[in-house]
């Protein structure tokens, strides 16, 4: 599990999700959860990749 700090104050973190993949929730700065999607194989590692790079690109 990992969580991001976006740019805008939302936060996406991540979860293994049951029967397999990778959950995204997505949390406004108020903290309540405004969207949740699975992601499988790739798609989720690809994801979560383009997450990283973003929060590290922000904190420069």
């Amino acid at each position: 599990m990992a969580s991001y700090k976006l740019t805008n104050g939302y936060t996406v973190t991540t979860s293994d999700a049951p029967g397999g993949g990778t959950e995204f929730v997505t949390k406004c700065p108020a903290g309540d959860a405004i969207s949740s999607v699975t992601f499988y194989g790739m798609d989720a590692a690809e994801l979560e990749r383009d997450l990283i790079v973003a929060t590290r690109l922000a904190s420069l």
